[in-house]
């Protein structure tokens, strides 16, 4: 990429311009159980120098249809996004807060970070694409985590709530390679995309947002439309996640004459909660 090859020659000049994205491939098993079956979805870091936000591209397409349109069409076409990344990441680089903002059915929710990752720098090193980077270790919110960063990007932020290290996390990933995020991108912008939580947001804690979760029983009227295509359902619901549903031609068949049950059964699987979790 061109990009990239220029930021060996002049990588201060062009990052002292402060509004800069930064584009993640995020892999991860959902599914604890088989995590050899990764989904592969792109994230976001665009930040200004002061702050950064850490957000799902697909996520960010959807906000932005919905605050001028209901188009069902547009909506589907902006891509497909797991149901885990319904969420933004803001860091602030002053005060080192950081917020995690996301909707639940139609409550909005603001949850304060107060555990900050405790890094433990190892002396190995290596060549990723064209950076030069530093291994780094930590335990986190129930995972070991192995980093590389690069002190040739001037920033210490990476994806998700992972930052604090001297430089730029390039790569990061579990100790069961089941979450792996990779920088694959870099680019200058004009308006970063920072956002802040709804002044109506209610503020609680990580584990009351799980408890949440755990608890939700999903209803037809958190439904706001369905797209079937090739067998496949694509539910969206309010408060912006979708979930892709596939129904067994024997299970239709069973349930044909009983609607009430079928709809339970969607329901069900409208319910169901990742198995494993970035965070445990």
């Amino acid at each position: 990429m061109k990009k990239v090859f220029l930021l060996l020659i002049f990588p201060f000049m062009f990052f002292s311009q402060n509004n800069m994205r930064f584009t993640y491939r995020y892999d991860f098993a959902p599914n604890e159980f088989k995590k050899d079956s990764l989904i592969t979805n792109y994230m976001r870091l665009d930040t200004n120098g002061f702050e950064s936000n850490f957000y799902n591209e697909v996520k960010f397409k959807v906000d932005s249809i919905k605050k001028t349109s209901n188009d069902m069409g547009l909506i589907v076409n902006a891509g497909r996004m797991d149901r885990n990344l319904n969420y933004y990441i803001l860091k602030n680089y002053s005060n080192r807060e950081v917020i995690y903002s996301t909707k639940f059915t139609t409550i909005d929710f603001r949850i304060p970070e107060t555990e900050i990752p405790v890094w433990k720098l190892d002396e190995e090193r290596k060549l990723i694409g064209s950076w030069n980077c530093q291994k780094a270790k930590t335990y986190y919110k129930g995972r070991n985590w192995t980093a590389y960063f690069t002190s040739d990007i001037p920033i210490n932020d990476g994806p998700y709530k992972f930052w604090g290290l001297p430089g730029f996390i390039v790569e990061i990933f579990s100790e069961d390679k089941s979450h792996k995020f990779s920088l694959i991108q870099i680019e200058k912008i004009e308006n970063p995309n920072i956002h802040y939580p709804p002044k109506n947001a209610k503020t609680i804690s990580y584990e009351k947002y799980r408890e949440y979760l755990r608890n939700y029983k999903p209803t037809t009227a958190d439904i706001f439309a369905v797209n079937v295509n090739n067998g496949v359902s694509t539910y969206i619901m309010k408060d912006g996640n979708r979930v892709n549903i596939q129904i067994s031609k024997e299970t239709l068949d069973k349930y044909r004459d009983n609607r009430k049950e079928l709809s339970q059964i969607i329901l069900n699987k409208l319910g169901e909660q990742n198995s494993n979790p970035i965070e445990r």
